[in-house]
């Protein structure tokens, strides 16, 4: 049987992409690389978020250090917010993972995830642990303990503080998942010790016991010191607004004891750091002996001359147990000998010439391939003068090619292909309907990787130097913008048919309504089952398509309820397409279940909004949704107090925060002449501090939250006007909310100004009147509001939008009374 270099549990993906630009490594990289290589020792990061990750310890770990490193986020982040986009949920998810691949790219180390959702803000490791599936998530840390085999795992946060409930979850699990693999009698991972990176947000003061680590230390090979790397890498999390700066001279990081065997200078005392150490003289010394060789020979002006001594290398490896830590270790030289020898290698669906500009948005369409067969070509150059040859091509599903094909020196073959693509490719943890905290990831998919292991690529086997080596090449679209220079990004597979709604929720103000699809593939709408529900399928009125856009006529006249539309064809949920596009990762096609949620409502006031948009706000089509009129007022609107013929101002969630405009938009002047403003939340805290005054009179927002989406809401004025009209406010309006009842609260204000109109609180706490306050002031009216109406609306939740409508129309009730 051949010995290939490279087969491995573990991935080797292809070049890394950050801003948007492939990154290939240069010779600094390489002995980096190289040197992290010839030393085992391996430490896993653990904490709850993207963004959670201790980049400045990460890089200090890689480019200090030199060890494998790697972060293992429980969750992709999906219930956090957007300061650069709309996304949110599901979206957001696959953003932030895009993020942290990016991140890591920067800093070096690894990326692992579990299946447990972030469903929002939690108080308490026990409400997150009885959301999320426990025994799911901490299966999905012990397999990433068993594959990685760290020798230290640290986690963020510490058991028992004050902190979100996910951040203090994922301590609980990463603890019973070091005790369940250490205390494993039949297969035990010999981990030396889990510590705690003790937290310094909280200016906690330094305890007995603790050991501080400088990790601010300069790293010649990448030309920037650790800190520096890791604000490069931190950046990369822009959705959370986490661009950050560098600090300078000595950077400490503080770690105490959780589980394990102590330490006094560093977490990686006591560690093998050599492969004799770990696997004895005869046969770890000669792998030790071989790296030795290898990095003493080597010269970053021509490193494939150091390919002969890393194959040496492998052949040493291949001598010992095959572990996972072997076989990780020969993937990684597998990847060290393709980027050593300058190759260049790359599969792209059917045509490549890119060039012409209104072949671009061609070429990005080329990224969404259907399920099928599918032709493929191998682009390969040899850029030094090493021996290699293609042996052979295995498609996505197995299917091999044998091709046979001599590379010489800086002549570029191309290779057709076939393919064939059996499933689709995309963020497979939302390709099932989620079920409470946990994703329901199909079996073929790996809930650990970033991707979930699901999109397609091509495993090229290679004779180098006359050495077998086995190479995976992702399935990429390539194409060139004339302003951004040539593009790439992963290609998925779709399915043939797709039905996406152009607007997720309806809302039913009149009799009759049309939900309306953007359709992909050739079937007949005839065959399409819209509902198992009868009484669904009996409000159909027609259903027709045109092109690419396909009609639902309903008839609502007796609804009183919302319902769902989710089409099936052939008996299979079809799928909505959504695609995730940003400058700073690699552009992402998203397949989730498509349905069209219909919601009954009554036909709103006539008003006229004007709408100051905030960071990731899906607000405006919402309410143009409902009914109103929308402007969106610009910074100039701000600037030249631009108000004429608008009955109300509606300020975005964290506007104050983003919106430099704002402070001297005169809108407190606008409300004192006879305005209607409603100011939704904005953040205060130590990180982002508000320092405008979001209210007329004194009014001072605290960090108060209702995590609970089923909390009680008590109505303190039932009949003011805001709660009665046009809709008489009650408890069903509070039903099916989700994520959350809200968060930012006012904290205190002027009580002869502002009036508080619910009392809400999560249970157990006290409760809270800061989420809705309605004030008077001069000839106009203003109101605050915490409460989560950005997640609400976007997602179909009648009672909210009831409640929205009453404050956008709180002023003109009495007007509405006198006619």
């Amino acid at each position: 049987m051949m010995a290939w270099v490279g087969v491995a549990s573990l991935c080797l993906a292809g070049p890394a992409q950050v801003d948007g630009a492939l990154q290939r490594p240069d010779g600094a990289q390489l002995l980096e690389r190289l040197l992290r290589l010839r030393d085992p020792a391996r430490v896993l990061y653990v904490a709850a978020h993207p963004d959670d990750e201790n980049t400045r310890f990460l890089a200090h770990l890689t480019s200090g250090e030199r060890v494998e490193a790697a972060y293992l986020s429980l969750t992709r982040g999906g219930g956090g917010q957007n300061l650069i986009g709309d996304e949110q949920a599901g979206l957001l998810s696959v953003l932030r993972t895009e993020e942290l691949s990016a991140a890591r790219a920067v800093d070096g180390a690894r990326q692992f995830f579990t299946r447990a959702r972030d469903f929002g803000y939690s108080k308490r490791a026990e409400e997150t642990l009885s959301i999320w599936d426990r025994e799911a998530v901490r299966a999905d840390v012990i397999r990433v303990l068993r594959a990685f085999r760290p020798d230290v795992v640290v986690t963020r946060f510490r058991e028992g503080s004050q902190t979100h409930g996910h951040h203090l979850a994922s301590a609980v699990l990463a603890r019973e998942a070091f005790e369940a693999v250490t205390r494993d009698r039949d297969d035990p991972v010999p981990i030396r010790r889990l510590v705690l990176n003790v937290p310094t947000w909280g200016e906690e003061p330094e305890q007995e016991g603790q050991v501080k680590i400088d990790v601010g230390g300069y790293a010649p090979l990448r030309g920037e010191t650790h800190p520096e790397t890791a604000a490069r890498s931190r950046s990369q999390h822009r959705s959370q607004g986490f661009g950050s700066d560098a600090r300078r001279g000595k950077v400490f990081e503080r770690f105490e004891l959780v589980k394990g065997a102590p330490f006094d200078a560093h977490v990686l005392d006591g560690v093998p750091r050599t492969w004799r150490a770990r696997f004895g003289e005869e046969g770890g010394a000669a792998v030790d002996r071989a790296f030795a060789r290898a990095v003493e020979g080597f010269d970053p002006a021509a490193p494939h001359e150091s390919i002969a001594a890393m194959l040496r290398v492998d052949r040493r490896l291949s001598s010992l147990p095959e572990t996972p830590r072997v076989q990780d270790a020969r993937a990684r030289v597998a990847a060290w000998i393709r980027d050593a020898a300058g190759l260049f290698l790359r599969v792209t669906p059917g045509a490549a010439e890119l060039e012409d500009p209104k072949e671009v948005e061609a070429a990005r369409a080329r990224q969404q391939w259907p399920l099928g067969a599918v032709d493929a070509a191998l682009e390969a150059e040899l850029r030094t003068p090493v021996e290699v040859r293609v042996a052979a091509v295995v498609g996505p599903s197995g299917e091999r090619q044998v091709t046979e094909q001599a590379l010489s020196f800086r002549e570029p073959v191309r290779i057709g292909l076939e393919a064939h693509l059996k499933s689709p490719s995309t963020a497979p943890w939302l390709r099932l309907p989620v079920d409470g905290g946990t994703y329901q990831i199909p079996e073929a998919a790996d809930p650990n990787l970033p991707d979930g292991g699901a999109r397609p690529f091509f495993s090229v086997e290679l004779e180098v130097e006359g050495s077998p080596l086995l190479v995976r090449v992702p399935f990429e679209a390539v194409w060139v913008e004339r302003s951004r220079g040539e593009l790439r990004a992963p290609v998925f597979a779709v399915p043939r048919q797709l039905m996406t709604p152009r607007h997720p929720v309806v809302w039913a103000t009149s009799d009759a309504v049309t939900a309306t699809f953007r359709v992909q593939g050739g079937f007949d709408p005839s065959q399409v089952e819209w509902s198992r529900s009868e009484r669904t399928r009996n409000r159909i009125r027609d259903v027709k398509r045109s092109g690419e856009t396909l009609e639902v006529r309903l008839d609502v006249s007796e609804v009183s309820e919302p319902f769902f539309l989710r089409p099936r064809l052939g008996g299979e949920r079809m799928m909505a397409r959504s695609v995730v596009d940003a400058d700073h990762v690699p552009r992402q096609v998203v397949l989730q279940p498509s349905e069209v949620r219909v919601v009954p409502m009554a036909a709103p006031p006539d008003l006229t909004v004007g709408y100051v948009m905030g960071p990731g706000d899906r607000m405006v089509e919402a309410l143009r949704r409902l009914g109103f009129r929308v402007r969106v007022l610009s910074d100039e609107d701000l600037e030249r107090r631009r108000y004429q013929g608008l009955d109300v101002i509606v300020t975005g969630v964290r506007a104050f925060n983003v919106r430099r405009a704002l402070p001297e938009a005169g809108l407190f002047d606008w409300v004192e002449s006879g305005g209607h403003l409603v100011v939704q939340y904005n953040t205060n805290s130590w990180y982002s501090k508000l320092s405008v005054p979001v209210g007329p009179k004194p009014l001072e927002i605290g960090r108060g939250r209702v995590t609970d989406e089923n909390a009680k809401v008590t109505l303190r004025v039932e009949d003011h006007p805001l709660l009665s009209w046009p809709h008489s406010i009650g408890q069903q309006d509070f039903r099916d909310w989700v994520q959350e009842r809200g968060l930012y609260f006012a904290e205190s204000w002027d009580p002869a100004t502002y009036t508080p109109l619910l009392s809400l609180a999560d249970p157990g706490e006290d409760r809270q009147e800061g989420a809705l306050l309605a004030a008077t002031h001069g000839r106009g009216t203003y109101v605050y509001t915490g409460l989560s109406f950005f997640r609400q609306l976007p997602a179909g939740v009648r009672g909210a939008a009831r409640l929205f409508v009453n404050i956008l129309s709180h002023p003109f009730a009495d007007r509405s009374a006198s006619n």
